[in-house]
């Protein structure tokens, strides 16, 4: 039981709310695993090794990919989504050859695509929040070793690689669907009916008020407005008193997590980014929003 569909990535540009808007179709079935890797579990197995990720969810039995689909209803298109797909394109077009056979250029891809030096940017800052480094020129130099480092999670470049993996998909499939995330945060409504067109299933309402990790906004909203206002309100000292020891420690540790990267100057990696990332920009400006390769 393979997915109809794939949706590949790329890493900090909108897949996981992209999944949860299809998730509220009567007509998709996404999996509660929200990134398997089953295509290239190998190669995020290797990476796994070298760093502990407890969120991450490597499935690599084909018994063990099938059943996380078992749920699904007769007649659902069926679709998971794993950001490592993009990253190990060529690994993930052999894997994907060899399970589907004949039809594997029939498959439907779905890519999420963000700006390119954005992207890695957030990817970068993310370093900084969950203590991998602490420093901007620590920050710098980890960015620099990892490039090209086979190592999805540390390399930032990997995923913004736009302008050659484009042409490889083109290459490798007949149906390929890109939708730039800053289009899907701002359009919701207009981009998921344009996809569903690609997937042959009736256009779907989506619920603006419900809220979702959508890149470019902070997975923990209350932060910006703590960043914004706790200097002048003393809120962070108040919580001492009114939240206790333990969960005021919480908030103020989150709290130190989002002010480390948003007030550190990271200028000299922006401008690394625009260097070795210029040939990708322009391919993703000479794009819409809304593209087939």
């Amino acid at each position: 039981m393979l997915p109809d569909f794939l949706i590949i990535g790329s890493m900090k540009s909108g897949t996981t709310s992209l999944c949860d808007y299809l998730s509220r179709s009567n007509d998709i079935f996404i999996p509660e695993v929200k990134e398997p890797h089953y295509f290239v579990a190998s190669e995020v197995s290797r990476a796994h090794s070298d760093i502990c990720i407890p969120s991450l969810q490597v499935i690599e039995s084909n018994s063990a990919y099938k059943k996380i689909f078992a749920k699904a209803s007769p007649g659902q298109m069926k679709g998971e989504s794993s950001v490592s797909y993009f990253y190990y394109l060529n690994e993930f077009i052999n894997s994907v050859s060899h399970k589907y056979g004949q039809e594997a250029r029939k498959i439907k891809i779905v890519l999420v695509v963000r700006n390119p030096v954005a992207r890695a940017m957030s990817q970068a800052k993310s370093f900084m929040q969950y203590h991998v480094v602490n420093t901007r020129e620590e920050l710098i130099e980890f960015v620099r070793e990892n490039a090209d480092s086979r190592h999805f999670v540390y390399d930032v470049l990997g995923s913004s690689e736009y302008s050659s993996k484009f042409k490889i998909l083109r290459d490798s499939f007949d149906e390929v669907f890109v939708l730039k995330g800053e289009y899907l945060r701002e359009n919701p409504e207009t981009a998921l009916h344009e996809l569903s067109g690609f997937l042959e299933i009736p256009r779907f309402e989506i619920e603006r008020s419900v809220t979702t990790n959508v890149s470019g906004f902070h997975r923990y909203p209350i932060l910006a407005s703590l960043d914004k206002y706790s200097r002048k309100t003393g809120l962070l000292r108040f919580t001492k008193y009114a939240l206790g020891p333990t969960v005021s420690r919480k908030l103020k540790d989150k709290y130190h997590d989002f002010a480390l990267t948003k007030n550190v100057d990271l200028t000299a990696i922006e401008e690394y980014l625009n260097k070795v990332l210029k040939i990708d920009m322009l391919s993703y400006k000479g794009y819409g929003n809304i593209f087939k390769l």
